[in-house]
């Protein structure tokens, strides 16, 4: 329990006999019925379920912060209060699943913004068994000051529980009171997450932390805080989704959610005319806070977000022929049979190696067909050396690459492996793939931050980059990634991405890619570099090709030929068939502009 007593004394101390009782108002008076001053001094226990969302916000009396923020959160782990209460500890890999981390969360403040230090993925039960098997990703959000906290300033921030070896997030807020010397513990709920793969259960989970304050000065904490305000200024042009209601009329965007059942939808946007149009970050406890600083565990999303895109740069950079070179001559590696031999970096991105489990069938072809045959013996490994490992040990199919498409996350991993291991035969040993992503394609279009997964390394080393499924962007990241891909991959007047084979991986030329499933009255769906292509009829005399990124759970990015980019974060089960169907977005996109001229 804390000491707050002397906060009131030092708050009445202030006051002047004139104006004792405005100013014990002042210091006494809220209108705050949840996570009181006292609750939160007290580390309250007996609230017994999350409360409304909103209650990590500022009250209706809030002023400007008394105090700046400029320290370390060192927060205690503690085991998580969960609904539903049969949400039951999971050891995975010695590890936790019911018990929150404990991790030391530095923050500085710009005006009245809380912001972290670190952004990236805080790595705390993926490095230590025993103890909790979540890390941490921390998100910018407020400071504030209420009358009944006796002087002391209100802080919150959004933040999820994520695993490095993962790709979900559950995503949630928390809040502590602080002043020059000390801090309240840390009260944290957690209210939505994307669909996760070895934590089976969904949970909704709350608590209390117990949090230390330590007084370390942030290293070029000027420079953070410049670099911060310029991120703020320089964010991509939003609104409300009840403004685009307003501009275009409830009616035209009726469907957008397409087949998704209602309550698996986190998030939407829709990107229209330059302006990203989002919806709030939705939860059974109300609107989800700092909704525009959320970021999501996207699945395979990353493929075409990270993977493709990094192939698309290294053809600008170093020439298209770079899709022919072959895997294992950036792989220092030794596969126990020859139908390694002649895999490209081309086929990789295809994934059309020819190699895997399953059945010879390819009429029609399905593309899951083997999907899970020996998944784990490359999934639950740790490094990448095990990883790479396991995957050259999978078997041949009868064809070779580039003739069948069947969906593995083990080509996009090693093409990964292999760009890196390109890299650093061109650019040095100290070369990385995600470096070398965020700093030639995300950075110049206005992605300051971008976490991802990578393997994790016995020595401790930087690992390689989980591009088959580890990225964690914002909504606006999304907008902005596929903006770029809508622009030609040019930005700013400087050409990115290989714009020839951009155009050739959105259906703008006639090279089409491999199909799959049973050919409908529209044609067949196809996928290529990364990109999956569904035929749609928009009227009947507009067919069009939707070209798509799509992640497990019913994530999707879709970008249109009318210059629209719809998006989704959802939380469908892994069974949902109709999870990510892009068609409802395309329908809508199609009423607010032909998608045929």
């Amino acid at each position: 329990m804390k000491n707050w007593k002397p906060a009131v004394i030092r708050c009445l101390a202030n006051l002047t006999i004139g104006f004792f009782l405005t100013a014990l108002v002042a210091c006494e008076s809220s209108t705050r019925q949840v996570l009181t001053f006292e609750a939160l001094m007290n580390g309250d226990q007996t609230m017994d379920g999350p409360l409304p969302n909103d209650a990590f916000l500022p009250s209706a009396d809030a002023g400007l912060p008394q105090h700046p923020f400029e320290g370390t959160l060192v927060v205690s782990s503690a085991e998580m209060q969960t609904l539903p209460e049969v949400f039951e500890t999971r050891q995975i890999f010695d590890r936790d699943t019911k018990r929150f981390p404990d991790v030391a969360l530095t923050f500085f403040t710009y005006e009245d913004h809380l912001v972290p230090v670190n952004r990236d993925l805080i790595r705390s039960g993926s490095l230590k068994t025993g103890g909790s098997f979540w890390d941490l990703l921390v998100f910018p959000g407020r400071v504030w000051s209420e009358p009944g906290d006796h002087g002391w300033t209100r802080a919150s921030f959004g933040f999820a529980l994520a695993n490095a070896m993962e790709n979900d997030t559950h995503n949630g807020v928390a809040t502590f009171l602080y002043n020059d010397d000390e801090v309240s513990d840390l009260r944290y709920q957690i209210t939505t997450q994307t669909t996760p793969y070895y934590v089976t259960d969904w949970f909704v989970a709350w608590g209390n932390l117990e949090a230390q304050l330590q007084k370390t000065p942030i290293d070029a904490v000027d420079i953070l805080r410049e670099s911060y305000r310029q991120e703020v200024e320089s964010r991509f042009p939003t609104k409300s989704w009840s403004e685009l209601e307003a501009l275009v009329g409830p009616e035209a965007l009726e469907g957008f959610d397409g087949l998704s059942q209602p309550d698996t939808v986190i998030a939407r946007g829709l990107v229209y005319d330059g302006t990203l149009y989002r919806s709030e970050c939705r939860t059974a406890y109300g609107s989800l806070p700092y909704c525009e600083n959320t970021r999501f565990g996207i699945w395979s999303v990353t493929k075409t977000a990270g993977a493709a895109l990094a192939m698309l740069r290294l053809a600008e950079k170093y020439g298209r022929q770079v899709f022919d070179h072959r895997l294992l001559d950036h792989l220092d590696a030794d596969p126990p049979h020859d139908g390694w031999d002649e895999v490209t970096f081309g086929d990789a991105l295809n994934m059309a190696t020819g190699i895997g489990g399953g059945s010879e069938t390819v009429e029609p072809n399905n593309p899951s067909d083997g999907y899970l045959v020996r998944y784990e013996a490359w999934y639950d490994v740790a490094s990448a050396r095990e990883k790479i490992n396991a995957i050259l040990a999978d078997s041949n199919h009868s064809w070779g690459p580039g003739e069948v498409f069947r969906y593995r996350d083990q080509d996009l991993f090693l093409l990964g492996a292999a760009m890196d291991g390109f890299l650093k035969s061109r650019e040095g040993p100290n070369a990385d793939l995600w470096d070398f992503v965020v700093n030639e394609i995300y950075e110049p279009i206005g992605i300051r931050q971008a976490p991802i997964n990578k393997t994790l390394e016995p020595d401790g080393s930087d690992g390689v980059p989980l591009i088959a499924g580890g990225y964690y962007p914002t909504l606006e990241d999304l907008a902005r990634i596929a903006t770029l891909i809508q622009q030609g991959g040019a930005h700013g007047g400087k050409q990115i991405l290989h714009r020839e084979l951009l155009a050739e991986m959105m259906y703008q030329t006639p090279v089409r890619g491999l199909p799959f499933g049973t050919q409908g009255k529209a044609g067949h769906s196809t996928y290529h570099m990364a990109v999956w292509h569904q035929p749609f009829v928009a009227a009947p005399d507009c067919r069009v090709e939707l070209s798509y990124m799509s992640g497990w759970g019913g994530h999707t990015v879709l970008m249109l030929p009318n210059g629209l980019i719809g998006i989704h974060i959802a939380r469908a089960e892994a069974d949902d068939s109709s999870a990510g169907d892009p068609a409802g977005m395309a329908a809508v996109a199609h009423r607010l502009r032909p998608l045929c001229n």
